[in-house]
Parts: structure tokens; C-alpha cells; sequence
């Protein structure tokens, strides 16, 4: 089955084969996970919101009929339920805090460049720091729009299918998020990032 489109998959679902459901779950459980822990912060928030697309599939919440794609449907649902979540918290919980078993989510962030010194991996590690903290000032719609374009590869025009807004907007977002982060960057340690406050 793993030659189907998501669409041919939720057909042979609603059609009774359990094996649709499975392929599906195992295509996007990764990628919305990783775009629902890095808008919450946190493992088990992360669940509850994947678990909440998975359970719109199971009860028939997505129609083919609709002709919505359906990644960018299940990328909205994961929105929403992060959205959700958040409202009830009513603070942002910070983005890629340590695990609980002690390890940093930091480690995601390492390039595969071999074996670099140890000075090298301590100046990567405050570059992870740094970004962390300027997402954690980054204003929701900024944040969402740079994580669904920079984490989650999504277009432009997935993007503004799942925020709800037009491709402009989203341009302006990406934009706008873009800058926010190289201004941080640049401002809080400019000989790390020097002028152009890259990473």
C-alpha cells in the first residue's frame, strides 16, 4: 500500500481495510509529532495532538469530497489541537526543553558532520540555544508559519492552506519570522553570528 496517495489510502480505509489506516499512521506520525512538540514544547502535549488527527481519521472527519489535500488537513488538525492546548496552558510552554530521562532535544539539531572538536560541538550547542530562545519570543503566527517552512518543508501555499490565510500573508510571515530571528540572533551574541546574524 505504500505506493497509494493518502487520498487512495483514506478511501481503502473507509472501505474497511484496517492496513490503510496503518500506512497512514506510519507516514505522518513523525512529521506532525515534530511539528506539534516544537509549537508545544513538550513530548506528551505532542501526543495528545497527534493522537487527535488520528482520531478525526478514525471517526470519518476527513472527506475526499472536500477537496482538501490531505497533509494539509492533517497538519490544520494538528494546529488546532495545539492551539487548543495552549489556550488551556494560557502560557507558551518553551520550545525543545530538556527530556525528561535527562537528555537534551538538543541533540536533533546536530549536523552529521563527522567528528568535529569539542570546540566546535560547544559553539554549535550555543547557536541551538540561541535559536531556541529567539522562537520562544517569537510571536505564535511568526512561529508557526517558520516551523511548517523550515522544520516541516511544507510550500507556501500548504502553508496558507493550513494558517488560513492568503500566500502573501504567508510570504510575510516567513518574512517577518526570518527577520525576527537573525535581529535576535545578531543582538544577543554578535560575534557568534556575526552581523548577518547566520546560522
Amino acid at each position: 500500500m505504500n505506493q497509494f496517495s493518502d487520498e487512495q489510502l483514506i478511501r481503502e480505509y473507509y472501505g474497511g481495510q484496517k492496513d490503510a489506516f496503518t500506512e497512514l499512521f506510519n507516514r505522518y506520525k513523525l512529521p506532525l509529532f515534530n511539528f506539534a512538540r516544537r509549537i508545544l514544547g513538550n513530548h506528551a502535549d505532542a501526543e495528545d495532538a497527534l493522537s487527535e488527527v488520528f482520531m478525526a481519521i478514525a471517526t470519518r472527519k476527513y472527506t475526499i469530497e472536500s477537496g482538501a489535500k490531505f497533509s494539509t488537513w492533517a497538519y490544520t488538525v494538528t494546529r488546532n489541537a495545539c492551539l487548543t492546548c495552549l489556550r488551556k496552558q494560557r502560557h507558551t510552554l518553551s520550545l525543545w526543553r530538556k527530556r525528561d530521562d535527562g537528555q537534551s532535544e538538543e541533540e536533533q539539531w546536530q549536523l552529521p558532520d563527522g567528528s568535529p572538536l569539542q570546540s566546535e560541538q560547544a559553539v554549535s550547542k550555543e547557536k541551538i540555544f540561541a535559536v531556541q530562545t529567539a522562537l520562544e519570543m517569537m510571536p505564535m503566527n511568526l512561529k508557526e508559519a517558520l516551523i511548517l517552512r523550515e522544520y516541516q518543508d511544507l510550500s507556501y501555499k500548504e502553508i496558507a492552506e493550513v494558517l488560513g490565510c492568503t500566500l502573501d500573508n504567508v510570504k510575510v510571515l516567513i518574512y517577518r519570522g526570518r527577520e525576527f530571528l537573525s535581529n535576535h540572533l545578531r543582538r544577543s551574541d554578535p560575534e557568534l553570528f556575526g552581523k548577518e546574524g547566520s546560522l
